[in-house]
């Protein structure tokens, strides 16, 4: 796995994303917010610079928050966002590949990962997803975020195409496109409990649980 990283966007990252996209990733990072709260190990994979973690902070007074991301300067802005709440002693960040993490197994009851697989090959997408089933225990929820491909218009294409470069250039990733990371969710045991889509279906939540085979 390449070590991609978005410290040099960091700061400009926000900016960015509002001039792009609007106020929908905002949005959608809201969706199941309800959801991800209820929980008592929370655990937030490539968070970024830590405005939905400051949101769900505020939400619960007792839930402990775990927080991984491969760049340094998107975990201090993050850091920087959350200092003046008093909750900060049941936030641990982590600066690591999520792959490389020395984690704890099944030890998280809510995992949550926005517009994160979608920056990886087949390949990481199945490795990352194993190793989230790892963390997570029988009970955990696992929110996931992500664009889709079906259904875009000519402007989203356009979107995704500049997207995609730029991130290659400017993060290191590996993905060349959009690869749906469904099928590997579905194949490492997840199913979806419920879906929401914003932006005619361009972006999709998913609300998944662990099989239960017995």
């Amino acid at each position: 796995m390449s070590k991609a990283t978005f410290d040099l966007i960091a700061s400009s990252y926000p900016l960015l994303e509002q001039i792009i996209f609007g106020s929908a990733l905002s949005r959608s990072r809201k969706l199941f917010a309800g959801r991800v709260t209820e929980g008592n190990n929370i655990l937030l994979i490539g968070e970024g610079n830590g405005r939905f973690l400051l949101e769900i902070v505020k939400q619960t007074s007792s839930a402990s928050f775990t927080v991984v991301d491969s760049s340094a300067k998107m975990l201090a802005a993050a850091a920087r966002r959350i200092e003046t709440i008093d909750r900060c002693a049941r936030i641990e960040l982590i600066h690591a590949d999520i792959l490389e993490w020395k984690s704890p197994a099944a030890h998280f009851d809510r995992i949550v990962t926005h517009f994160f697989l979608d920056l990886f090959t087949p390949d990481q997408i199945s490795r990352i997803v194993e190793k989230i089933s790892r963390l997570a225990t029988k009970d955990t929820l696992w929110i996931n975020i992500d664009f889709t491909s079906a259904g875009q218009r000519l402007r989203q294409r356009l979107l995704m195409w500049a997207q995609y470069r730029f991130f290659r250039i400017a993060a290191g990733i590996e993905a060349p496109r959009l690869f749906d990371s469904l099928p590997y969710i579905r194949q490492a045991g997840w199913e979806i409990l419920e879906r929401r889509s914003l932006e005619s279906g361009w972006i999709s939540a998913h609300l998944m649980c662990k099989v239960r085979l017995f």
